[in-house]
């Protein structure tokens, strides 16, 4: 649990910097990128509700901005709007398999599904 904590704090803390430091960045497609990695951070410490937040304020991104939004709704329960997400990911990449999300790895033994 302390390691948690200790992780939990450095995640925080990278939020904290990323959010005071966004505006010193060069152009709206590096804004988007930390915009992005700040949101797997929220979605990391549980803050579902914050990364949603971050993520529609990203105005690019939106294969992997739609992938992790439709992870946050589903976190959140609101699956309609987490299909919604998927929906708009599978009309970009209509065949799209668990394995090209580069998770399918993770499910494969059983103690992990």
């Amino acid at each position: 649990m302390a390691e948690f904590s200790r992780a939990s704090d450095a995640v925080a803390a990278a939020i904290a910097y990323q959010s005071e430091n966004t505006q010193l960045l060069d152009t709206p497609h590096t804004v988007d990128i930390m915009r992005f990695w700040k949101s797997l951070a929220q979605f990391s410490l549980l803050d579902y509700a914050a990364a949603i937040a971050t993520l529609k304020s990203i105005t690019g991104l939106d294969y992997v901005k739609n992938l992790l939004l439709a992870a946050c709704y589903a976190q959140l329960g609101q699956t309609d709007e987490a299909q919604a997400m998927m929906q708009a990911v599978l009309h970009v990449r209509p065949n799209l398999h668990l394995s090209d999300l580069g998770i399918y790895d993770n499910f494969r033994l059983e103690k992990n599904r």
